[in-house]
């Protein structure tokens, strides 16, 4: 996995978890 892909993927997680 490319690191930038990895940071988008880690960015989607923090946003859905304050959304939550």
């Amino acid at each position: 996995m490319k690191n930038s892909e990895n940071i988008k993927s880690t960015e989607n997680k923090n946003k859905n978890g304050k959304n939550v």
